[in-house]
């Protein structure tokens, strides 16, 4: 296959709305970005005050007290508020915009033949990777984020019964939802919404706070993250949908965690 093919097949989408190529200075404003990137911002910080952990330990916690699971249910309550925040308040923002389609922000499933050879590739590459770093000390210490799922998966190992593994089963499932939510946010409602004016360089403009929320993970993860959002925001435009990039960071996440409790059995 000739290079320019190849790279035509990467970059070509199934949109059916083109591009504003024009110069900015003939441009029109246009309110709808301004509407998604102000809203953007309110959400993430939002997000990142009511929806963590954090809050849910300093306002709920204690009324939990006594549950057989009540340590790990900040880290429920913060994966399953990214449905909120994350998910169903971008699609109600998109309904009271004027003029606006839910499929024009990725929540479709777009090129979905591309989509899925496109994941199951990019998984593909990332098990190997991943299988390595769980051989860091600091990668098994902090995966998974939970220290009781953690231990809970050492007492199992010990013989304690399949009782105390169900929490790190539930605690999957609910980790996997939080990237429904995570990926329609940043690659939908932000990368495919920019696109129409930014092109492909809405791909970069998300990478900024996408790796800003990174900060507090493990260092090679942070910087991955960077590369992670270029992938899969290009992912996004490519087939004009979210659900392909949640597919592998749901994966590659979920993929981590076991490989951390693999070395704890």
């Amino acid at each position: 296959m000739r290079a320019p093919a190849f790279f035509d097949g990467l970059l070509s989408t199934a949109f059916d709305v083109e591009f504003d190529s024009r110069p900015a200075a003939d441009r029109r404003f246009d309110w709808t970005v301004a509407a998604i990137l102000i809203i953007g911002a309110i959400i993430i910080v939002s997000y990142s005050s009511f929806g963590k952990v954090e809050f849910f330990d300093d306002h709920f916690s204690s009324h939990f007290d006594g549950h057989p699971w009540h340590e790990m249910y900040g880290y429920l309550y913060w994966f399953l508020s990214s449905l909120l925040w994350l998910f169903a308040l971008p699609i109600l923002v998109i309904v009271l915009l004027p003029g606006q389609r839910l499929r024009d922000f990725g929540l479709g499933l777009g090129d979905w033949r591309y989509g899925l050879r496109a994941a199951l590739c990019l998984y593909g590459i990332m098990v190997p990777l991943l299988a390595l770093a769980s051989f860091r000390p600091n990668f098994v210490e902090y995966y998974p984020m939970s220290d009781w799922v953690r231990d809970e998966v050492a007492l199992f190992a010990d013989g304690g019964g399949t009782s105390h593994l169900w929490p790190f089963i539930v605690y999957e499932v609910a980790y996997a939802l939080y990237f429904v939510g995570w990926e329609f946010f940043h690659r939908g409602f932000l990368t495919v919404g920019l696109s129409r004016v930014f092109g492909w360089y809405a791909i970069f403009v998300v990478t900024v706070p996408f790796a800003i929320l990174h900060l507090n993970k493990p260092m090679p993860e942070a910087y991955g993250a960077i590369v992670a959002s270029v992938v899969l925001g290009w992912l996004a435009i490519r087939t004009r949908s979210s659900w392909w990039g949640f597919g592998v960071h749901a994966s590659v996440a979920v993929t981590m965690d076991v490989f951390a409790v693999l070395h704890q059995i």
